[in-house]
């Protein structure tokens, strides 16, 4: 929601959550879908959020980018961190690798991110909302793409 929540503060438009289908196709091959879908200046975006501390399986990462192909759509990856080879292979099919250092826990959740960061050595935190300069990258990241 947080990511989400950030691009259509940036007049990004919301297209679709948890959805395999865009366009007038679905993706049949397997069960996988994108958490979600928006669009900005004609420039359709397959959204996926991992905010875990291990790194999203290489198999989930290739379906994924299958699915962007297949609906053509842009790929966004927007993940807790990633190898060098996961980024190289999102840039290659015209997508934005977002990364963010720290995994993200709601309001709430004080007592918990408190423990796993003194305690576990975690790198977690509580977060309302994006921080703007995070945005701002991708976005301008966006602005050119609509140039080019």
């Amino acid at each position: 929601m947080l990511f989400e929540n950030a691009l259509l503060e940036r007049r990004f438009q919301f297209i679709d959550k948890h959805s395999n289908s865009c366009f007038g196709k679905s993706w049949k091959k397997t069960e996988h879908n994108l958490d979600f879908i928006v669009e900005r200046d004609g420039i359709p975006y397959g959204c996926e959020v991992k905010n875990t501390l291990d790194y999203i399986p290489r198999d989930e990462l290739a379906t994924k980018l299958e699915i962007c192909d297949f609906l053509g759509l842009r790929p966004l990856f927007i993940m807790r961190g990633s190898p060098k080879s996961y980024n190289y292979e999102i840039i290659g099919r015209g997508g934005y690798v977002w990364i963010f250092l720290k995994q993200y826990y709601p309001l709430g959740y004080e007592s918990l991110v408190k423990e796993m960061t003194e305690v576990l050595e975690l790198p977690v935190k509580i977060c309302r909302v994006i921080e703007e300069g995070d945005v701002d990258r991708f976005e301008n990241w966006h602005k050119r793409q609509v140039k080019s």
